[in-house]
């Protein structure tokens, strides 16, 4: 509930030009970060909430995430 916030995007996340490339949101269990894929460049993030900071998430079976979109954690 409540009002959707803009949190822009800071750390390692690189936007590519004219696109959105931010998807596959889901939270992380202490509810403190999201999960992101920026599904243009194919990498996997995690989004502290209050900062914006974004870290790379080391994949491990796939070489990317390249146009990924829906995430769902297990």
């Amino acid at each position: 509930q409540g009002e959707a916030e803009r949190l822009p995007l800071t750390g390692e996340w690189e936007q590519t030009p004219d696109a959105i490339s931010a998807n596959g949101l889901v939270g992380t269990p202490d509810g403190k970060g999201l999960i992101v894929v920026s599904s243009t460049l194919g990498r996997l993030y995690h989004v502290d909430l209050r900062t914006g900071h974004a870290t790379g998430v080391a994949l491990r079976g796939a070489a990317d995430v390249l146009n990924g979109d829906g995430l769902v954690r297990v």
